[in-house]
């Protein structure tokens, strides 16, 4: 569920535990918080679909459960450290090149 609004606070409700015993799992397991874990998860499906469709970076945002461009764009950039687009085009040569 990746692609919905996940909080601390919805997945202790769904899973019947407080949010912060849910955080310090999630840090000791991960080594990260919730929200980072998400976002690695959500781009790296945004990724998958990069590589592997020719669907428009606003659709995959959306897609992956960024409710805005930016938002995704920003999140691309901090894990990958280039954008979605040149992503895109670096898979693109690389699959040429083979």
């Amino acid at each position: 569920n990746y692609s919905e609004d996940i909080t601390l606070s919805s997945l202790g409700k769904s899973l019947g535990y407080s949010p912060k015993y849910l955080s310090n799992c999630i840090a000791q397991l991960e080594s990260m918080s919730l929200n980072k874990l998400i976002n690695t998860i959500r781009i790296s499906e945004a990724k998958r679909l990069l590589r592997s469709t020719s669907k428009s970076v606003i659709s995959i945002s959306v897609e992956c459960g960024y409710e805005n461009e930016q938002s995704f764009f920003r999140n691309f950039k901090i894990i990958e450290g280039i954008t979605p687009k040149m992503y895109r085009k670096s898979m693109r040569r690389k699959t040429a090149d083979v």
